[in-house]
């Protein structure tokens, strides 16, 4: 690996371009809800990293982020937006609650479910990955159960085993934001930016890229670095992002890799690569 590149002088540029304080004045879930709003409008060009993944129902954030997992393969986060306004809304008129057993009612009814998901492209493939995923969680006792039960190495292999949209991102998705697992999402963004830092060869597969940003982060963060990312965190955004309650150890990893995830995407979406390395150059 070049000596030049040094992986958290990436990440705290990622945070200079694309983080937004949290205000401590405001009612938390009220601002992310108005934050919601004016990204989708356009009058904010992005979520904040800490609270990166949005969530738009009042049920269980491990199951909503698992939906949108299987929702937005092929499709922007838009669309996904769409479909999980409409599952909120379609339980809301069949009176039950966004949880695994109200969203089994309604795929009885499998061509009104497909509607409800019709922006994610594909609805009636996706409304096959969603039943075989809610019919598992009822099977193993729900939502809580299913991600506590299971040692980390488990759980992700049990995903992947149900063979319902959970390949290696997908996975790791639901392993870093919902199961609260140290583990890097080595996607698209992130290989791009291998390329942009001219390390493409050493990670040009998923396995291979994940591999050398934990490699690198693990060489470049010191333990006053990770003990201050924790410290930046408000109490909020601290029980937003950590909504399964990871050992003590792994919290400082499960928040920077939610961070390195979250700030890749939006470099990513805004299509400024160049930019972005010609100051990380000027800056190093």
């Amino acid at each position: 690996m070049p000596a030049e590149v040094n992986f958290r002088r990436v990440f705290l540029l990622l945070k200079d371009w694309f983080d937004r304080p949290t205000p401590a004045y405001q009612d938390f879930d009220a601002w992310r809800q108005h934050t919601y709003a004016e990204v989708s409008i356009g009058a904010r060009p992005n979520l904040p990293l800490k609270t990166w993944w949005p969530q738009y129902t009042t049920g269980d954030f491990r199951l909503e982020l698992c939906l949108g997992a299987l929702l937005v393969p092929q499709v922007s986060w838009p669309q996904v937006r769409v479909c999980l306004e409409n599952l909120r809304d379609g339980l809301t008129r069949h009176g039950v609650a966004f949880d695994v057993s109200g969203l089994l009612r309604l795929l009885q009814e499998p061509e009104p479910f497909a509607r409800l998901i019709k922006a994610s492209r594909f609805p009636h493939q996706k409304r096959e990955h969603i039943r075989t995923l809610c019919t598992v969680l009822q099977a193993t006792g729900g939502v809580e159960r299913f991600f506590r039960q299971a040692p980390e190495a488990d759980l992700g292999a049990q995903l992947q085993r149900l063979k319902s949209g959970f390949g290696p991102e997908t996975r790791d998705c639901v392993l870093l934001y919902a199961a609260n697992v140290p583990v890097f999402i080595a996607d698209t963004y992130a290989r791009t930016l291998l390329t942009q830092l001219q390390l493409t060869e050493r990670g040009n597969t998923y396995a291979a890229c994940q591999r050398l940003w934990q490699q690198g982060m693990r060489r470049d963060f010191t333990a006053p670095h990770l003990d201050a990312l924790v410290q930046d965190y408000t109490r909020e955004e601290l029980q937003y992002a950590l909504c399964n309650t990871p050992p003590p150890a792994a919290v400082p990893w499960v928040l920077l890799y939610q961070q390195w995830h979250a700030g890749i995407v939006e470099l990513g979406l805004s299509g400024r690569w160049d930019d972005f390395i010609a100051q990380l150059h000027h800056s190093s």
